[in-house]
C-alpha cells in the first residue's frame, strides 16, 4: 500500500503516504470539512478519490489533491461506513 487514510473524533481525515525506499510513513494531507467524528473512509482505487462518512450525517468525496469535491446529505443518523463499488 502506498497510502492510508485515518479518521478521528477531531473531525479530520489524515492521509499518510509510504516512502517506496525506506518504507516509512509520513503525513501527506490533513482534510477538514466534517463537523462531527469521522467514522469511515475509503479510497477509490481507480481515481484515487476518497470518500468519508461522519457523525455529522454526511458523506464527503475528496479529490486526490485533498479538496472537498462533494457533500452528500440524506442520512438521518451517523454515517459509519462507506465503500466504493468495484465496477468503476
Amino acid at each position: 500500500a502506498r497510502s492510508l487514510v485515518s479518521g478521528s473524533s477531531d473531525k479530520r481525515l489524515l492521509v499518510w503516504s509510504r516512502d517506496a525506499l525506506s518504507g516509512e510513513w509520513s503525513l501527506s494531507s490533513d482534510l477538514s470539512g466534517h463537523t462531527g467524528t469521522v467514522a469511515a473512509a475509503a479510497f477509490d482505487g481507480k481515481s484515487r478519490r476518497l470518500a468519508s462518512g461522519s457523525y455529522d450525517r454526511t458523506v464527503r468525496i475528496w479529490t486526490p489533491e485533498g479538496q472537498e469535491a462533494m457533500k452528500l446529505t440524506g442520512h438521518t443518523h451517523w454515517v459509519m461506513g462507506v465503500c466504493w463499488s468495484g465496477d468503476g
